[in-house]
């Protein structure tokens, strides 16, 4: 395939591309068509570097003139990748853009959903055995941390259930910063079928719960657990609790009822990798 060495500019608002961008702004068009919207250089660059199908990037004129050797340095994978480029007025590429204030660069990307032999293969995380299990949590920060976090502490995938907030959300891309890429997902209908489908593995149902039975560090948690963050407002649902192996609660100061789901995911997430790496500690500890 030839290499794009021009980008094309776009003025007309009727183009096709810009109604596409349009459509991608919602949920339904975006699971329709398998795709979503990135805004950017470092989550396009990200896309780039790992190899994410890139549909076409979009460009605000006047990022153009940016001599900064990052800028041209995107644009010079972008046309290595062979990716279509295209530049929009600042006035349009505004419009389009999520952001306050936009970063001069927008791109279509491919949906990365996964069927369940291949998310419970461990071939895309090689080493990893833990899952976390977001129970329908609302909140698009809270969802696009989590799976940023289980990204970082060497999670082997995460399963989203419905009633969780629109993972491919321009808000909890923003929040996953780039893992929504690497990360394998796996989307549910109900608990139920999540529960059936660990079991069959032979995987261990671990809850964070106020009233567990043991605190977190009191459990091994370092292999073959998936652990279950539930709702912001009513915790972990009945079923997950139900079926649960084990009941964790994280140990706080008198006072304090509960935690934000994010910051429950991580703490819980990383006690795991505590367990996991007590004895070969990661020489990578970058904030």
């Amino acid at each position: 395939m030839k290499q794009p060495d021009t980008i094309k500019h776009i003025t007309s608002s009727e183009n096709p591309l810009i109604k596409e961008v349009l459509r991608l702004k919602q949920r339904k068009h975006r699971e329709n068509e398998g795709k979503y919207l990135i805004e950017g250089p470092h989550l396009v660059a990200e896309a780039v570097a790992t190899g994410t199908a890139i549909s076409t990037v979009i460009f605000r004129s006047s990022s153009l003139s940016q001599t900064a050797p990052e800028s041209e340095d995107l644009r010079d994978h972008l046309k290595l990748a062979n990716v279509p480029m295209v530049a929009l007025s600042d006035e349009a590429f505004d419009r389009l853009a999520e952001t306050e204030t936009p970063q001069g660069v927008m791109a279509i990307v491919a949906r990365r959903d996964m069927a369940e032999d291949l998310f419970f293969s461990g071939k895309e995380r090689p080493g990893a055995s833990n899952f976390l299990v977001l129970d329908r949590l609302q909140d698009p920060g809270n969802v696009g941390t989590a799976i940023r976090t289980a990204d970082a502490l060497g999670v082997a995938g995460v399963i989203v259930i419905k009633g969780t907030a629109d993972v491919y959300n321009a808000k909890v891309v923003r929040a996953a910063s780039g893992s929504l890429f690497r990360m394998p997902l796996l989307f549910l209908a109900s608990g139920e079928a999540a529960i059936e489908l660990l079991s069959n593995r032979g995987i261990r149902l671990a809850v964070a719960v106020p009233d567990g039975d043991k605190p977190l560090f009191r459990e091994s948690l370092s292999e073959g657990a998936a652990l279950v963050i539930g709702n912001e407002g009513g915790g972990v649902s009945e079923i997950f609790r139900e079926a649960a192996t084990l009941r964790v609660s994280i140990p706080m100061h008198p006072g304090v009822e509960s935690l934000n789901a994010a910051a429950a995911a991580s703490i819980l997430m990383y006690e795991a990798a505590r367990q996991r790496w007590s004895e070969n500690l990661p020489t990578n500890n970058g904030g």
